[in-house]
């Protein structure tokens, strides 16, 4: 709950104390206690400060070669950057994490993160490419997240719809319309099946071209 996230927040000054301690014998200890207190912001929308401390975390798992947790560190970078409308940096980090994951997989015996993880980092990547006016990158980008969205075992409908939606978007700005409006129907058809009226209110702009 967010009175359990804000107290363990108010254990801050402990926490960093203790990284402090930790920091000479123990760099992968120092980096949890920092991406710990950065993912706590995260959730209490306390994003500079979720920056500041998993920038911190990201370069003390650096110094441990985790790349799995330099991965994960990355992407939460890449979503505080992006919620606070900083969609340069954004990229960045989500670029990093995508170059940490290439890396980590490669690893043999790694435990790999999942693909629904993989989908929403290239999901956020193409958002922040769209923010910033690159829409043949967010193309590319969002046709990765599409391709997990459908290899996932376990039941991938909203994440295809989801990315079928941000690649019609994407098309749109681009002026390729007929293939935006069949990006746009496959999201409207899933969006019909799993919940029986097909598309919320805030789907404006694909609820419009869709019923031209």
């Amino acid at each position: 709950t967010t009175r359990q996230w804000r107290a363990l927040l108010s254990m801050e000054s402990v926490a960093l104390e203790l990284a402090t301690r930790c920091s000479a014998q123990n760099p992968a200890q120092t980096a949890l206690i920092y991406t710990i207190l950065g993912e706590t912001c995260g959730v209490l929308r306390i994003f500079e400060k979720a920056i500041q401390m998993g920038e911190v975390g990201l370069a003390w798992f650096e110094k441990t070669e985790n790349m799995r947790a330099q991965l994960i560190t990355c992407k939460d970078l890449g979503s505080w950057h992006q919620s606070l409308g900083q969609h340069t940096k954004s990229i960045i980090s989500f670029k990093q994490a995508c170059k940490c994951h290439n890396i980590f997989k490669m690893t043999p015996g790694c435990n790999p993160v999942s693909e629904d993880f993989m989908e929403r980092l290239f999901g956020g990547l193409g958002q922040s490419y769209m923010k910033v006016g690159q829409f043949h990158k967010a193309v590319q980008t969002f046709k990765k997240s599409l391709k997990l969205a459908k290899e996932r075992e376990d039941p991938g409908r909203l994440g295809v719809g989801i990315s079928c939606e941000n690649l019609g978007i994407a098309y749109s700005q681009l002026g390729q319309f007929n293939t935006a409006m069949d990006m746009f129907q496959q999201a409207y058809d899933i969006a019909k099946e799993e919940n029986g009226h097909g598309l919320p209110d805030d789907h404006a702009q694909m609820r419009t071209i869709v019923s031209i």
